[in-house]
């Protein structure tokens, strides 16, 4: 990268980029899942990925590291291999191998992001149990159909439709309240489950419905790694195993992923969560007959806004009282992806700034770091004799230069308009796809390079 380009010319920065994180990097981070547990030195990892973030960026030395990332939209290399260890472990825990399950009890420090090991909320690692059920009732599915209802037998679970997404009538509570009256009438006992994502934490509920107005409830918290599908499913597998055994149960959820996966363990997929175990086993331990239906949610079903608050109430309980967590593959992975968006970008930044020529780019960055050839750090690094800027302000920095020298007003008032500060700046530009019209900031700063 050295002899590729530098702050006046070669390689575009976006190529420096793709260069960096798509050939370097994962050369030095080669097996970090392994050995990420006892980790070596980062100060040589910074430093090699401080020199390619000057390269990409165009940086004068001593510009903060932070900063040339948030700019270069490259997390920090710490970041990227907890990254790379939690995704390891999201595909460790789906196999459900029982070894590699023991290894990331034992090694928790190979994984800050999902275990900190700071005395805070610890972490329960879910994995499949092998599959040793033997279904007893796996013909054909069988169809029958009356009125607007659909029932289908589904290995030992009851699909029933009540109408589908797509029916306009789906929208309408009265047609809701007059399908589940038919259920209950056909002598069904009628159970809700709900799971809630609020603030990133992940809580389920589920609510049955008894006679006389009277019904249980209870709930679950999961914590922030695990998905909002993973506490529908749990909130399912809660309503199953709240069911009076001597009854038959009709679960109604308003989500067709939880709804699909308990199908499918019914015909003898293989769980792949310790979530979905419990609902497996949970519909194994049924004597009477079992059903999921969907519903459509948040309009106002007595049963539906039941789970759904429980939901949510567990969520803030277990959030407030420390409860254990749960890590399923499908959490570790959206609380990655959540990481990585955390540290690649910050307000106040800008974005895509690699796409920009490269004088822009070095300049913006030498402004926006302070660390350029403005004769404020010049002065302060004893490479100029005076930090005064030639429009008589006593300061040339940065700042100065891109939003106050009065040598620039007509080409900042013709190209930045009204923006004043840099997070209006940054502010994204929204264009139509196909647009390829000059990008007036880029343009601004490409000018500053050849004029200040």
């Amino acid at each position: 990268m050295q002899r590729l380009g530098n702050s006046n010319g070669g390689m575009s920065p976006s190529a420096m980029r793709a260069l960096y994180t798509g050939m370097i990097r994962p050369i030095f981070t080669w097996g970090a899942e392994i050995w990420l547990h006892n980790p070596p030195n980062f100060n040589a990892f910074r430093r090699l990925e401080y020199q390619a973030l000057r390269k990409i960026t165009g940086a004068y030395h001593g510009a903060s590291q932070e900063k040339l990332g948030y700019i270069a939209n490259v997390e920090p290399i710490q970041a990227k291999l907890t990254d790379m260890g939690v995704r390891w472990a999201a595909r460790a825990i789906a196999t459900g191998d029982p070894h590699i399950r023991d290894f990331l009890q034992d090694q928790p420090r190979g994984f800050p992001a999902w275990h900190d090991g700071t005395g805070g909320p610890q972490t329960t690692l879910e994995a499949p149990i092998p599959a040793t059920f033997h279904l007893s009732d796996l013909q054909n599915p069988e169809e029958i159909s009356w009125g607007n209802r659909e029932d289908h037998r589904r290995g030992n679970l009851l699909q029933i439709t009540l109408l589908r997404p797509e029916d306009p009538r789906s929208r309408e509570k009265g047609y809701w309240a007059a399908s589940l009256a038919q259920l209950v009438k056909d002598g069904w006992t009628l159970g809700y489950s709900d799971g809630s994502g609020r603030n990133l934490q992940t809580g389920a509920g589920a609510y049955i419905r008894l006679e006389q107005g009277q019904g249980s409830h209870t709930g679950a918290f999961l914590g922030d790694l695990a998905s909002v599908a993973d506490g529908e499913r749990k909130g399912l597998a809660l309503a199953i195993q709240q069911a009076p055994p001597d009854r038959k149960i009709c679960v109604l959820s308003d989500s067709t992923t939880a709804i699909h996966t308990a199908l499918q363990l019914s015909r003898g997929v293989p769980p792949k969560s310790g979530i979905e175990t419990e609902l497996k086993e949970a519909l194994l331990a049924r004597q009477r007959d079992t059903a999921v239906a969907w519903i459509r949610g948040h309009l106002g079903l007595e049963g539906n806004t039941i789970a759904d608050k429980l939901a949510e109430l567990h969520s803030h309980l277990g959030t407030n009282t420390l409860q254990t967590r749960t890590a399923t593959h499908e959490g570790l992975r959206a609380a990655s992806n959540r990481n990585r968006k955390e540290f690649r970008t910050q307000p106040g930044f800008g974005t895509r700034r690699t796409d920009w020529h490269r004088h822009a780019l070095s300049t913006y960055t030498w402004y926006r770091t302070e660390k350029g050839p403005q004769k404020a750090w010049l002065y302060h690094i004893r490479k100029a004799g005076e930090p005064g800027c030639p429009c008589g302000h006593p300061m040339q920095t940065g700042e100065h230069i891109t939003f106050h020298c009065p040598r620039y007003d007509t080409m900042r008032t013709r190209l930045l308009g009204s923006r004043k500060t840099w997070t209006e700046i940054d502010l994204p530009v929204w264009r139509k796809e196909g647009d390829e019209s000059y990008n007036a900031i880029e343009a601004f700063f490409d000018f500053l390079y050849f004029e200040a």
